[in-house]
């Protein structure tokens, strides 16, 4: 689920206008952008997502380890939360903090 504090920066910024700030992140490449949003949709719902990277992988017809890179990706410039479960499906976690930042550099006006 977002959280609390975050809904009014959710409401303002409709999925269409982050999807353009998205892209303008340099370090993220289409698939990353894409993973991120199977993500983020997850979460807009759930507090957690246990969606497998195989599952990730199966939506969007490219390998696991496409997916994995993308993972590894949103997590190293801090979009993504990853809880590491051995034996297990990770946790994933939009990290809506860091997603403000990346919006209000994108553009001025929101923040």
């Amino acid at each position: 689920m977002v959280p609390e504090k975050h809904i009014g920066f959710m409401r303002a910024y409709t999925f269409d206008r982050t999807y353009q700030f998205l892209f303008s992140i340099e370090e993220l490449n289409i698939t990353d952008v894409l993973v991120f949003t199977i993500i983020y949709n997850y979460n807009l719902t759930t507090p957690e997502c246990f969606i497998g990277q195989e599952t990730i992988s199966k939506k969007l017809n490219v390998t696991s380890r496409t997916v994995r890179n993308s993972l590894s990706r949103l997590e190293k410039i801090g979009l993504l939360n990853v809880v590491h479960r051995n034996g297990y499906t990770n946790i994933y976690e939009a990290n809506y903090e860091r997603l403000e930042e990346f919006a209000c550099k994108y553009d001025k006006g929101l923040c």
